[in-house]
């Protein structure tokens, strides 16, 4: 699948959850895309440390993401 008008493939699956006061977040890449790994693990770090609103995100004791 790709998405955006970069063209690089972007299969993958991000993840996110609670450990008591602790956010678990997790990309997971497969297939050909593996080969960009460096770059979507740059990326994503990135968007963790730096723009995401932490100071108005606000977690609950329960899984922000269900997992089937």
């Amino acid at each position: 699948m790709r998405l955006g008008g970069d063209g690089l493939p972007k299969p993958f699956v991000m993840l996110a959850d609670v450990d008591g006061p602790d956010l678990i977040a997790g990309l997971r890449i497969f297939g050909f895309a593996i080969d960009w790994m460096p770059a979507a693990d740059h990326a994503f770090v990135d968007a963790l440390r730096h723009r995401l609103p932490w100071k108005r995100l606000v977690v609950q004791s329960r899984h922000l993401v269900d997992r089937i």
